[in-house]
């Protein structure tokens, strides 16, 4: 059941947490990326357009909705930045950090997902163009050079106007490429710019 995020404001973007941030509450939106279940401890990676933290919690005493998060799912999570206890992730920006939550709301619940959102998966083309909406979640999307284009209208609307496939909590427009120079001309004169 999705839950209302009425009252949640998001503090920063998954990928914008550091380790300056330690100690402190933050308040996160983003896509479930995956959920594991070790035995007494759910960790669960947490996903936006800017990267993915950890969120770690023991499932004794704490919310059961932990342990059946989907991937895909969306949600939102208010905790604590802490060091990491456990092993170091070199790969990721906030692999050295961890979010320990103290609320969690389930903005909406996914259905297992036909093809894993991840860079460097192989799936069938007429599957993903049947699905063509999911692509706009991968992390390389991010990386596109068209999608700076956008920038300044995102300006224009104050910073809130998002990208394609924008993540769970944000406001604003939604902006896409398009097809032809005059659409964008179009678009900057009743933007005004």
């Amino acid at each position: 059941m999705a839950e209302s995020m009425q009252g949640l404001k998001r503090t920063m973007r998954c990928g914008e947490v550091s380790e300056e941030m330690i100690g402190k509450s933050v308040t996160l939106m983003g896509w479930v990326a995956k959920c594991r279940n070790k035995g007494g401890i759910v960790f669960v990676d947490l996903r936006d357009r800017t990267g993915i933290i950890q969120i770690v919690t023991e499932s004794e005493g704490a919310d059961e909705r932990w342990g059946s998060l989907k991937s895909e799912s969306a949600i939102a999570v208010v905790g604590t930045v802490q060091k990491r206890g456990g092993a170091v992730n070199p790969n990721l920006k906030t692999g050295t950090i961890e979010v320990v939550p103290e609320t969690l709301r389930i903005l909406s619940t996914s259905e297992t997902p036909p093809f894993l959102i991840q860079d460097g998966i192989d799936t069938r083309e007429d599957l993903r163009l049947k699905y063509r909406y999911l692509d706009l979640r991968f992390p390389f999307i991010g990386r596109i050079p068209g999608h700076r284009d956008a920038e300044p209208y995102r300006q224009h609307a104050g910073g809130r106007a998002g990208l394609p496939g924008s993540e769970p909590g944000s406001s604003g427009l939604l902006l896409r490429a398009a097809a032809e120079p005059a659409a964008l001309k179009a678009a900057s004169d009743v933007l005004g710019l």
